[in-house]
């Protein structure tokens, strides 16, 4: 009861705060959008580069936690894809988003507060090393083969790819904030005061903002269709990637009880908003992507509030 009172219901309270305020029309779809890129092109990235560029960083790369993660998630990927080919029949695209779905979570918008909130800075280092490749893998594998894929028909999209990608990874802002955090990390050199303090007081905008984007973009995507094909996607995101991590973590890797409670939880977050973003951008899947995003988050109260709850039991 303690997890629920003092964790899952600030951070799903502030959800619901937000998605009434769409749903009422208190704020726009661009006053979202404002909000939304304010927190993700900013205020993240203000956060990443003063914890890590004042955290001390493991000696050798986190291989285990790496392991742990990300054998899951090509599973679940694959896994995706086999589902959206074999058993929603649905055309190369769309098999791929599906694959998507299955294990591309939420990290800043639900996963980021959570973490703060349940494990504080101490759990900020091993969620910040998952993130660390997180948009970099998944946004790139997956749009390497989107555009394959639709290269096979347009020629000309297939020659622009590296200079797609290229432009994408250099100009991630969450990939700027970690750089320049590793940079003054691992110069000594440190985070300067001044910047520190700013930094401060930006990171304390980046739970409640956060939040109230997702709870007014649920409102805003709603649930649009394919509710049995979303209700899969969700059971194998929310339920499925986090079982596999946490076997993994515990019992092939081995990680430290920390390290392990992370990442299952950073596994087990709902489904991405950036899934409808793909799925919008590549006009295929709308429907059940955020159908998919919707759903999950809703279910994701229980299923999260589940594994703290374990994790506090098995202490």
């Amino acid at each position: 009861m303690d997890i629920l009172l003092d964790i899952m219901l600030p951070v799903f309270g502030v959800v619901v705060f937000g998605a009434t305020a769409r749903a009422l029309g208190w704020v726009s779809d661009r006053m979202i959008d404002a909000v939304a890129a304010f927190v993700f092109n900013f205020a993240v990235p203000a956060l990443l580069l003063r914890t890590v560029g004042t955290t001390d960083l493991p000696a050798t790369p986190p291989w285990g936690l790496f392991g742990s993660f990300y054998i899951g998630a090509v599973l679940m990927y694959g896994a995706g894809m086999l589902v959206g080919r074999l058993a929603f029949g649905r055309p190369p695209l769309g098999r791929t988003l599906t694959g998507m779905g299955f294990a591309f979570g939420n990290t800043i918008m639900v996963g980021l507060p959570i973490t703060l909130a349940a494990y504080g800075e101490e759990g900020a280092l091993p969620f910040f090393l998952i993130l660390s490749v997180h948009g970099l893998a998944y946004f790139t594998i997956t749009t390497l083969i989107l555009e394959i894929q639709r290269g096979a028909e347009d020629r000309a999209g297939l020659r622009a790819l590296p200079r797609q990608v290229g432009r994408a990874l250099v100009t991630n802002s969450i990939l700027i904030g970690i750089g320049l955090g590793l940079a003054a990390n691992l110069s000594g050199l440190g985070v300067p005061d001044p910047i520190d303090r700013i930094a401060a007081v930006m990171q304390g905008a980046v739970a409640p903002c956060a939040l109230f984007v997702l709870g007014a973009s649920l409102v805003r995507h709603g649930v649009k269709g394919r509710v049995a094909q979303a209700a899969v996607v969700t059971a194998a995101k929310t339920l499925v990637f986090p079982a596999i991590t946490y076997g993994l973590a515990a019992y092939v890797f081995r990680l430290d009880p920390l390290s392990v409670q992370i990442a299952t939880i950073t596994a087990g977050l709902p489904v991405g908003l950036m899934v409808f973003v793909f799925s919008s951008k590549y006009q295929t899947g709308q429907a059940i992507s955020a159908t998919s995003v919707s759903m999950s988050t809703v279910f994701s109260l229980f299923t999260l509030w589940g594994m703290l709850v374990l994790f506090q039991g098995m202490g």
